[in-house]
């Protein structure tokens, strides 16, 4: 689906060509979605949650290896 949305500029694709790449029909999508703009607000929030939290992943990660090289050197002071 996001090789299909990348592949166009978004405000030419109609929902019905969305539907059939997605093998659903119009009436499903209009289900989950009141229109593209709305599919593509949720992808986009989606996209950002996910890059949120891999980012707060990695900070994590990171500030566990500046505070174990911290000890490390606060234990090598004491020795």
């Amino acid at each position: 689906m996001s090789q299909y949305w990348h592949g166009q500029r978004h405000i030419n694709i109609t929902v019905t060509e969305i539907a059939q790449k997605a093998m659903i029909n119009r009436q499903t999508f209009y289900c989950y979605y009141s229109d593209k703009y709305d599919l593509a607000d949720q992808l986009t929030e989606k996209a950002l949650g996910m890059l949120e939290e891999l980012i707060e992943q990695r900070w994590q990660s990171i500030h566990d290896r500046i505070s174990l090289v911290d000890f490390l050197k606060i234990s090598q002071k004491d020795q």
